[in-house]
């Protein structure tokens, strides 16, 4: 399973990596909001983790952009974030994601979530 994962925090990267260091997934990182999609266009990971709270743009409008992109469509996106406010969240599901995760996250919550969307062949 590929997961993208938006964030500009050097620290949220390293816990999310040493979360995830022993579970076959791969982990792409994007430091922004710009990076995020285009990372998203080449790469089509099969997850995208978001932070809300990015330096060029918020996780919200990185939302609607890959929402808008046709071909990202189809890929989950589960915002990951330390804002754990109602309306926060609502607003991300009103723009389509299929998951709300607050920082800090258990590992157990995590793999969870990420463990909805894994594809069998």
């Amino acid at each position: 399973m590929k997961i993208l994962y938006i964030e500009d925090s050097p620290v949220s990267i390293f816990v999310l990596k040493r979360m995830m260091r022993t579970i076959d997934y791969e982990l792409i990182e994007a430091g922004d909001g710009s990076t995020g999609i285009l990372s998203a266009i080449v790469d089509k990971p099969d997850v995208i983790l978001m932070d809300l709270k990015l330096p060029d743009m918020s996780g919200f409008e990185a939302i609607e952009r890959i929402r808008d992109h046709h071909s990202l469509q189809h890929i989950p996106i589960v915002a990951l974030t330390s804002d754990n406010s109602p309306q926060a969240k609502q607003k991300c599901l009103d723009l389509g994601c299929e998951g709300y995760l607050n920082k800090p996250v258990s590992k157990a919550m995590l793999l969870r979530t990420l463990n909805q969307f894994r594809v069998t062949a």
